[in-house]
């Protein structure tokens, strides 16, 4: 079974093992379900989906991604966090310190709200440091850059690998669930 993440919710296909970040699933059953029939403005037959999964209850929220953060962006080589995140009202995270020695903390109320200013290749990171077990260290092989996606780069990323335990969900996934 795979889990999907984020509002971007998270997609899983292996057991959840136990850690700092965990994330409540529900499954996403009916597996080769027809298509939304009152969906006819679509090219595709969304929301047709020929498989069980799992997908978060709730989107990442600010105190999860915030653990992703102090895990592996001591210095931020990706650019995982966004200034935004703490000057804007729907930010949640400061960032303090400087390069090397970053330390990310949650706004006061903001630790179950949703978070924002998240790019799909900081979701695809997300899901890569879950599907490897959480680990902490620098941003690279093994945290954020393999995983359930392989990225190259600030910008160059596989498709959804084969055995992915934790993905971004799909248009149809998102969409069924």
């Amino acid at each position: 079974m795979v889990k999907l993440l984020f509002g971007c919710a998270l997609l899983v296909v292996l057991p959840v093992v136990v850690s700092a970040v965990a994330m409540e699933m529900v499954t996403v059953a009916d597996p080769g379900n027809a298509p939304d029939p009152l969906n006819t403005n679509q090219v595709s037959n969304i929301g047709s989906v020929s498989y069980v999964y799992q997908i978060g209850k709730y989107e990442v929220d600010n105190a999860q991604y915030a653990e992703f953060l102090n895990s592996v962006a001591a210095t931020d080589t990706y650019g995982l966090y966004n200034s935004v995140m703490a000057s804007d009202v729907l930010g949640g995270i400061n960032r303090l310190g400087s390069s090397g020695s970053y330390t990310y903390e949650v706004k006061p109320g903001y630790e179950f709200m949703p978070v924002n200013y998240v790019s799909f290749y900081d979701a695809a990171r997300f899901a890569n440091w879950m599907a490897n077990g959480q680990p902490s260290g620098p941003q690279g092989v093994g945290t954020t850059e393999t995983g359930s996606y392989t990225l190259t780069g600030a910008s160059i990323i596989s498709a959804r690998q084969t055995n992915a335990t934790w993905v971004i969900p799909n248009e149809n996934e998102w969409y069924k669930a």
